[in-house]
């Protein structure tokens, strides 16, 4: 019984390392072919041809987020409670916002409308407005003490209605005008920072999950190989 729990845990352990690493290697050759694009301006735009470019943003409705009320046209705002759970304490989300208006990105040659709603947010870089941790409610804080608060986080991330933006993507007609999204068949890649800080903040992620896959892949590997020697 424990030859066999040792070898199913080592298959499952295994596989999932594999295709933590599959799933990297995917991610590079996406990252490859954005470099490999030729920058472009607008006005030389041809439908199916993916394009990459750098533009400011023209907002269609100006949105404001949540907690610091920033004038955007994306964000996620983030809420986190500490709730005591048994002898434990555990940060619980108690809010998650994300909303999101179509704009136009203008590179000074042309216009192009741009919908993140269903972009892949690991492809997304935003820009993070607040990184907060206290107390909310109770008596006050009293020296080092607080009386009765809650202890919560907040997060937010926005794309500012009046930043610059740089976009990789598949231009598609839509509605009668060229369009920047998710298309099923073609990834897309937005930033707040330029093409080379993009590149480089993703890759730097993409080699910490792949020693993280390696990692798990050689304790699976380990533990197929311990059943062998199991006694009994």
């Amino acid at each position: 019984m424990v030859l066999f729990q040792l070898t199913a845990f080592g298959l499952i352990i295994g596989a999932i390392g594999a295709f933590a690493i599959k799933r990297q290697q995917k991610e590079d050759e996406f990252f490859y072919r954005i470099e490999r694009t030729p920058p472009i301006q607008l006005e030389d735009v041809i439908e199916g041809v993916p394009i990459k470019l750098t533009g400011k943003v023209v907002p269609i409705e100006v949105l404001k987020s949540r907690f610091e009320g920033r004038s955007c046209v994306y964000f996620i705002s983030e809420r986190q409670e500490l709730k005591k759970q048994g002898k434990s304490s555990n940060w619980v989300t108690a809010l998650h916002d994300f909303q999101d208006s179509p704009f136009y990105l203008d590179d000074g040659t042309g216009k192009i409308r741009i919908d993140l709603h269903t972009a892949n947010k690991e492809f997304l870089e935003t820009e993070k407005i607040l990184n907060w941790e206290g107390y909310e409610g109770g008596l006050g804080q009293f020296g080092p003490f607080n009386i009765g608060g809650l202890k919560v986080r907040k997060y937010e991330w926005i794309i500012p209605s009046d930043g610059k933006m740089f976009i990789y993507g598949m231009p598609r007609k839509f509605n009668g005008a060229m369009e920047l999204r998710q298309w099923k068949e073609s990834e897309m890649a937005a930033s707040v920072n330029d093409e080379k800080t993009f590149l480089k903040n993703k890759r730097t992620d993409d080699k910490k999950q792949v020693f993280v896959g390696y990692a798990i892949a050689v304790v699976g590997a380990i533990l197929i190989v311990a059943s062998f020697f199991w006694p009994g």
